[in-house]
């Protein structure tokens, strides 16, 4: 049997990454990666899960029950249908947007701009945008001091790609070792006053490191970092007065996570 350290690489006290293979991003290959937490009530919380296999299944079995199941944005849902075959008691959450790319899946939450009940006391909470392209629900591992993004910001190493998809990704602005946000999501987004409100409390949560989904993660100087990354959004942090901790920015008022119904009886949310 694989022990939980082949599988999954701790980070922290109880969160853990899981290195998944690599897809194609509109012809672009790109490794993936899933972020496990282990909530206070002992079950485990899987953040963009990417592709099962034994060895996986097996690793986190030994850590807990799986539990909670978060598709954090549109486009990381490839991987869904067979984790809820593998476990059909879990709770499926819906980012922004998804429902409708996949009415093959049966949703039980919906993810918003506030934690839910069954991780409020381990996570904070909060959804990146808006954007016509896609928004990403953002999730900070208190404990850790760990932000947890997939899209929002990339960090490929332009080694593996020959000359034009590196010069693509240099104009970007996705490229290792500094990474980003990319300069084709910054274009998308349809509000930069409310999207900034949001990144100035993501460096307000001061986080030690930052995980994402493609390229290498910031281990360390996580907050440096993060502001550097956001440096065209909020300014360089010389410049300002201080991050914003007020309210927690909801941009998306119409989601039914943030208090309004599309007639549809959501399951109850536990923590295990």
């Amino acid at each position: 049997m694989t022990t939980v350290t082949e599988a999954l690489r701790p980070i922290g006290p109880d969160i853990w990454l899981a290195e998944g293979p690599e897809v194609r991003f509109y012809g672009v290959p790109v490794a993936t990666r899933m972020t496990v937490v282990r909530l206070a009530c002992g079950g485990l919380w899987l953040h963009s899960p990417v592709a099962p296999s034994p060895a996986l299944h097996d690793a986190l079995d030994a850590l807990g029950p799986v539990r909670h199941l978060v598709a954090p944005n549109r486009f990381h849902h490839g991987a869904l249908g067979a984790w809820v075959a593998a476990y059909p008691d879990a709770v499926l959450h819906e980012a922004p947007g998804l429902g409708v790319r996949r009415p093959d899946l049966r949703f039980d939450a919906a993810l918003g701009s506030s934690p839910a009940a069954a991780w409020a006391d381990t996570l904070d909470q909060t959804i990146f945008g808006p954007s016509w392209y896609f928004d990403e629900v953002v999730f900070h591992h208190r404990a850790s001091r760990t932000l947890i993004l997939t899209d929002l910001i990339m960090n490929l190493d332009g080694r593996r790609y020959g000359p034009a998809l590196r010069w693509l990704g240099r104009l970007d602005g996705a490229l290792a070792p500094t990474g980003g946000v990319p300069r084709t999501y910054r274009w998308s987004l349809t509000d930069r006053v409310a999207a900034r409100r949001v990144a100035e409390m993501l460096i307000a949560w001061a986080p030690e490191r930052v995980v994402f989904a493609h390229g290498a993660w910031f281990e360390r100087d996580g907050t440096a970092r993060l502001a550097r990354a956001f440096e065209w959004l909020v300014g360089r942090p010389d410049a300002q007065s201080g991050p914003r901790t007020d309210a927690n920015p909801d941009p998306h008022p119409d989601h039914p996570s943030a208090g309004r119904s599309r007639g549809r009886a959501w399951r109850p949310v536990a923590c295990g």
